[in-house]
């Protein structure tokens, strides 16, 4: 398969000209290249039938960033999904090589396997994990299946800086990952408790009966990420975690990334977002809520 004669004629068909000079195609271009290295990778797998998804989802990409480079003047969406879309490619890789196994998503449980990024992230100057990517990032065994890329783990839009004596910095990590994703000590029950009617995590990529409705990749809102684990209530009766709910993280809207590698942003119904206090679900029958948990895992 030639992707660079493939992408050259995606970039005909839609009538874009690249302009080397264009930050919006800069980014198409990136993403084009991207998808070719992770085709690339892909091919050298075990897996015949989810290597031929991933890369048709991959350079189905291509068409979308150039779809979104003509609606989105600022680009910021079309290199999120570019984000999620990467990460979770590397995901997959990851997951041939160690025999299916799904990395996990938690820290300092006995027994886990090792997590995807370690590392809290808050608004202190003095917390190296806010600002220094050799603190966590670097350090992960997924670091090499990124393509060594720290840009891929922070939302262009994310806004959110680590404060104090020193001069702000951008915090390094925007995105955490679906907490059902990955093994986890079995003796600590069900999180949340209440969800033991549910699959409590997936250990193999097998295990994924339905990949294309289960969510890998979220962006979390500023306001309460911290490891790269979210927690969603099954159940829907309540937010444990946000994602990102505010007008400048793509206009009150979410990506995430699924299992089969494709990708979204989800508009919140309520303007706005849930509400900043977890614990609650202000949303009358909570729309937004019950969307993401019915993608988050399912009934035994």
């Amino acid at each position: 398969m030639d992707t660079r004669r493939l992408r050259a004629a995606i970039f005909e068909r839609s009538g874009i000209a690249i302009d080397e000079h264009d930050p919006i195609m800069a980014v198409v271009a990136a993403c084009a290249q991207q998808t070719e290295e992770i085709g690339a990778l892909l091919l050298r797998r075990a897996n015949p039938v989810r290597t031929v998804v991933a890369v048709m989802v991959a350079l189905l990409g291509v068409t979308l960033m150039t779809a979104l480079a003509k609606s989105n003047p600022g680009g910021n969406l079309a290199r999120c999904l570019n984000n999620h879309r990467q990460l979770t490619a590397a995901w997959t890789v990851y997951s041939f090589d160690f025999k299916e196994t799904l990395i996990s998503c938690q820290d300092g449980v006995p027994g886990n396997r090792p997590n995807w990024c370690t590392g809290d992230l808050d608004f202190s100057a003095s917390n190296n994990s806010n600002w220094d990517p050799n603190a966590d990032i670097t350090r992960s065994p997924f670091w090499p299946y990124t393509g060594r890329d720290t840009s891929l783990y922070r939302c262009p839009s994310d806004k959110s800086l680590r404060v104090g004596s020193q001069t702000p910095q951008p915090r390094v990590r925007s995105y955490s990952m679906n907490a059902f994703m990955g093994g986890r000590d079995p003796k600590i029950g069900p999180l949340p408790a209440t969800a033991t009617g549910y699959v409590p995590f997936f250990v193999k990529d097998s295990d994924l009966r339905h990949p294309y409705r289960l969510w890998v990749m979220i962006d979390e809102d500023e306001t309460t990420i911290n490891d790269g684990f979210f927690l969603t209530d099954p159940d829907a009766r309540n937010w444990l975690d946000l994602p990102a709910k505010s007008a400048h993280r793509h206009s009150y809207s979410f990506p995430l990334t699924f299992a089969d590698g494709h990708t979204d942003a989800w508009p919140h119904h309520r303007l706005g977002g849930p509400s900043a206090s977890l614990g609650q679900n202000e949303q009358h029958g909570g729309p937004d809520l019950q969307r993401l948990a019915e993608a988050s895992t399912s009934l035994k």
